[in-house]
């Protein structure tokens, strides 16, 4: 896959979200922000087990923790990334005003990028 990246802007909890994913050939950049900043900085990486298969997806904040929400935001989108493209990495972006973000919001942020992976990711990969 070669390097491409894709944008979106969304209202997700009455708040203008942007978004903006970018692929590399060792990864992915998630930015999503609703400050118009950047914010806590997470990486989450999929575990393969010695037989080869998924056997979990770790999260390590880099910067600015901010808690559990940002953390099982960002492992949701690296098993999103990965169930999409097989890409192994994301590192996450995150600036939203609610550091926990409600079911609604998470689910409505997933949906986003979502649509932003079908976008960027070849047909036959989809």
């Amino acid at each position: 896959m070669s390097a491409s990246s894709t944008k979106a802007e969304e209202t997700i909890a009455g708040l203008s979200t942007h978004f903006l994913l970018s692929t590399y050939t060792n990864g992915a950049l998630l930015v999503v922000t609703q400050v118009g900043k950047l914010g806590t900085i997470v990486e989450a990486i999929v575990d393969i087990s010695p037989e080869g298969s998924v056997s979990s997806f770790s999260t390590r904040p880099l910067l600015c923790d901010r808690g559990e929400g940002a953390e099982a935001l960002a492992r949701a989108l690296c098993e999103e990334g990965y169930a999409q493209s097989g890409l192994r990495r994301l590192v996450l972006v995150l600036a939203i005003r609610d550091s926990d973000p409600s079911p609604e919001a998470f689910r409505a942020i997933l949906r986003v990028v979502r649509l932003l992976w079908k976008e960027i990711v070849p047909s036959e990969k989809t």
